[in-house]
Order: C-alpha cells, then structure tokens, then sequence
C-alpha cells in the first residue's frame, strides 16, 4: 500500500456546520468474482440518486428516495439491495436477485425503524442495516446508533423477515454524530466489524475521533473500541487490520494500525504508530502482513524532494519510473 502525505493536513477540529456529513457522491463498483463463469454477469444497473420511484408509486402521488444501496454474491448469484424512503415516511427494504437468464426477482418490505446504512458480505445470507446517530436531527424515538441483521429476505424463502438486533447505543450527551459506517465480515470467527466516525464537542470545536464495533454473531456479544486520536484520513481496512492517519493533540500527524477483535476475548487494539515528522511532501509504503496473527505493521517513509536517480536507487526500478 502506497500512500502519498501531498495534500494540506486538516484541521482535527471541523467546522460546526459539517455535521460529520460528506456531500460527494461516490459511484460504487464490484470488486467480487463471478463464480458461475460467463452465465451471470454484473450490468450497469442506474441508481438514480434523485428517487428509485415505480409508475404506481408516481400515480399515487407517494415517492421513494435512494437511502443506500449495496450489492454482492449469495449463493453464486448477484443480489442487490436497496434503502428507500418514501415521502409518506415509510421505509423500504428492497432486494434485487439477478437470474441467469437475465431476469430479476424484486421483492420488497416495509421496515418498522428507520435506517441510513445497508451492507452485505458476499455469500453471508444476511443484510446489515445501520441508523446512525444524529443528535438533534431526530426524534427521541430514534435518537440512538442501532445495527440490525435481516435474514430470509430472498424469494426462496417464506416472505417474512427475520431481523434480529445486534447493537442498541445511546451515546453520552458530548457525542453529536456516530456517521460513516464502513464495514467488514471475518468468516473464520463470525465476526462483523464497523469502523466508525465519533464526533463530539471540546471546547466549542467538534473533533472526530475513531469507533470501531465489533459483534460476534455467533456468540452475539458485542465490543466498542474508543481510540483518543484525531481521525484524517483511513488508508486501509479489511477483517483484520485498520490503518488510519492520525493527528494528537499537539497536531502531529501518524499513521496508526489496528489489530481487529472479535467481540468476544480478543480486543481491538494499536499495534503501530509511525510519527509523520518534517516535510509533508513524502510518500510512505505500508507493507501488509501476509499472516492475519502478525502483529507488526511495516511503514517506511521517504521525501518526494530528489531526483529520479536517487528514487529508483532507494525503491527499486518499477516503484521509482512509477513514482
């Protein structure tokens, strides 16, 4: 993993009209394999951001807005599923199956909580919904961060949904926002792990701090990791490790790797902290273990300010004509 450190450092203090929101629109693309070979392939499904309305829906006057989307493979086949909100202010949970002869079962359900986040894991046959806190913006009725599982959604099964929830969590009164879930599943124990934003107030400034969530389905027991260090930026993340750039309060820039839990014995904890000292102009190499148990982060850093000689002779022909 390369990471370039060219860009001004923020602030860790954010504006107080942020509210832990990004306003950018991220296309989203599938990184997974087609496991039933050339039968079934992914197309280039349009999410309008504007609405997700059907023609009876337009007719009856009622409106239902793209809340989030995700995707992935269950059972070999590609599934994709939808948050909606209607404008009479009922949520829906639709789930698109993709068939081999290029037709799609649709089915939809009505949610009873209101939801921000979906997720799936390919060949996990569950849905992971998310309600992000947002303190102030909410009623007291859904003034908490809440993760539920859905399970017998697909066409095959009976109709109902099983939700089942895995975490209810009403933040202290300095917390504003817990936004920005990202996700990830680690088969070999059960577990899910969210890495999460935490904003709250210091001083009339908002600071973002790292949460990460860790739940264990099989057991169901669930663990919270608070870390103390301003987030800036996070540069990786899979089921076993998070690395993130950091800022302390003397504003001193790090990049800071995380050995993931499992929400049961094992503990998140920081394993590597690598101080940016100097000129920011430099590009650093984080080499990724190869084993999930290491519990060593490499991270090597080196000034952009040089010649390509000099680049090729510290990195190597391939990496130094690419710098």
């Amino acid at each position: 993993l390369i990471y370039l450190g060219i860009e001004d450092k923020p602030s860790k203090k954010r504006s107080a009209n942020s509210e832990g929101e990004e306003n950018v629109k991220m296309s989203k693309t599938s990184s997974a394999s087609n496991k039933t070979g050339d039968k079934i392939r992914w197309k280039m499904i349009k999410l309008n951001q504007d609405g997700d309305s059907d023609s009876e829906n337009s007719k009856s006057g009622v409106y239902e807005q793209l809340v989030d989307d995700c995707y992935g493979y269950i059972d070999n086949s590609p599934v994709g599923v939808k948050l909606l909100l209607r404008t009479d202010e009922k949520m829906i949970l639709k789930v698109l199956e993709y068939q081999e002869d290029s037709s799609v079962k649709v089915s939809k359900y009505f949610l009873a909580e209101e939801y921000d986040h979906c997720f799936v894991h390919n060949d996990l046959k569950s849905i992971f919904l998310i309600r992000k806190f947002h303190r102030d913006l909410r009623s007291e009725e859904y003034d908490n961060f809440i993760v539920s599982k859905v399970d017998n959604f697909l066409s095959s099964g009976d109709g109902s949904l099983k939700m089942t929830l895995l975490c209810h969590y009403n933040p202290p009164d300095d917390i504003l926002y817990i936004v920005h879930p990202k996700f990830q599943y680690r088969s070999s124990d059960e577990t899910i792990i969210l890495s999460i934003a935490k904003i709250y107030m210091e001083d009339e400034d908002q600071l973002h701090h790292l949460m990460i969530l860790e739940v264990s389905l099989s057991s169901g027991n669930t663990r919270f990791f608070n870390h103390d260090e301003a987030v800036g930026e996070y540069l990786y993340f899979d089921e076993n490790y998070l690395i993130a750039s950091t800022y302390n309060e003397d504003d001193e820039t790090m990049i800071q790797s995380f050995k993931l839990g499992d929400g049961n014995v094992k503990k998140t904890e920081l394993i590597t902290t690598h101080k940016c000292r100097g000129d920011i102009y430099k590009i650093y190499t984080i080499h990724l273990p190869t084993s999930p148990s290491a519990r060593e982060i490499d991270i090597n850093s080196y000034n952009l300010h040089m010649g390509k000689e000099a680049l090729i002779k510290y990195w190597g022909e391939d990496k130094g004509n690419l710098i």
